[in-house]
């Protein structure tokens, strides 16, 4: 294909390719065995502004991916990837989706301060990372289907434009990180807490809607209020 780069067609010739898009956008997919693609190729056309490297096998990340500068969403998910790469020239990044890799540690954030959407489904996180010091534009933020068991006053930070937070399929068991929930993000419209213990618990969610006056969505269902008489 005409929108193949060099060395694209070369990987192409180990299995893997590499299709690259008019409109700035790459997809580098992975069809074979395992350690096809330990590397994502050095050469990619440096003007893409999205790039979408899922289901390979990936357990690192080189560091030549920072001359892709004008990146504005990447995707590294299903990978092998043990800890979030640091990206420390990927400055316009907006999008950044690692969910199903083996991710312990929230690191290597404080060179994205335009990140908006952050996806960590599927790790092994035990903790949530302070976000508001390195990502202050977060609007969206996913940490569901990981390990966490406690969120204290340290974790999360000030997150005013957090608008969509899931937590579900963790360990939280007191209401206590509920409230760390509502101190670090009082503007959240959608909130995922099920498949912990606590989403059990008899008030949670009518203290959750009660805290967040914004909060349209709760577990995937629509927060009803009592209308004013």
């Amino acid at each position: 294909s005409a929108a193949r780069s060099v060395s694209a067609m070369d990987a192409e010739e180990r299995v893997g390719s590499v299709v690259q898009l008019p409109d700035g956008k790459a997809f580098l997919h992975n069809h074979c065995h395992e350690h096809d693609w330990p590397h994502i190729p050095a050469d990619i056309h440096l003007e893409l502004t999205e790039l979408l490297v899922q289901f390979n096998f990936l357990a690192t990340v080189s560091p030549s991916i920072n001359a892709l500068t004008n990146l504005v969403r990447l995707s590294l998910g299903s990978n092998y990837l043990t800890e979030i790469p640091a990206l420390p020239g990927l400055t316009k990044l907006q999008e950044l989706r690692l969910s199903h890799n083996r991710i312990t540690c929230i690191s290597n954030l404080e060179h994205l301060p335009q990140l908006r959407v952050l996806d960590l489904r599927a790790n092994l996180l035990t903790r949530a990372g302070r976000f508001s010091s390195v990502c202050p534009q977060l609007e969206s933020l996913s940490l569901a289907s990981n390990k966490i068991d406690q969120l204290t006053a340290d974790d999360l930070g000030s997150l005013p434009s957090l608008c969509k937070l899931s937590l579900s399929g963790n360990q939280l068991t007191d209401e206590a990180d509920l409230r760390v929930i509502v101190a670090s993000a009082p503007n959240l419209q959608d909130l995922r807490i099920t498949g912990n213990p606590v989403a059990r618990h008899p008030n949670s969610k009518t203290m959750l809607v009660d805290a967040l006056p914004r909060l349209q969505w709760l577990d995937d269902a629509t927060v009803s209020r009592p209308t004013a008489s």
